[in-house]
């Protein structure tokens, strides 16, 4: 089901400036920037040894991130696995008894996502991607 981690996810308040900041820090210039106004985030990345830094910030007071800032400040948001197929992902982890957050959705990159509930991953929201 999991074939290897495809990126790790950071949420922010200010893109720009976390943009600048981890520029700063890495040596690396974004990838690929993106808006998803479906779910209310915009995201930038940065692609280094064979795994990405997802940078990702509200839109709005409506995205699940701005809750997830409100409630636990920026920082740590996902660690991402890749899988070749997420529908088949959602029924195993069913079957399991996993809790899911949400998906499977449209993400970044033309990708379908599948997020676990971070209370049956030990505190960890994991994002499951598929790419198309």
């Amino acid at each position: 089901m999991i074939q290897g981690l495809d990126h790790i996810g950071v949420a922010v308040r200010d893109l720009d400036r976390a943009i600048e900041t981890y520029k700063k820090i890495l040596g690396l210039d974004v990838s690929h920037r993106e808006i998803l106004p479906e779910r209310n985030i915009e995201i930038a990345f940065f692609e280094f040894g064979g795994v990405r830094l997802e940078i990702l910030s509200p839109t709005s007071e409506r995205s699940p991130v701005h809750g997830f800032i409100e409630k636990r400040g920026e920082g740590l948001h996902h660690l991402a696995f890749r899988t070749d197929d997420v529908e088949k992902a959602e029924r195993a982890l069913k079957e399991m008894s996993i809790g899911l957050a949400q998906g499977p959705a449209d993400g970044a990159h033309g990708t379908r996502v599948l997020f676990l509930h971070p209370r049956d991953s030990h505190g960890v929201l994991i994002e499951l991607v598929q790419k198309k």
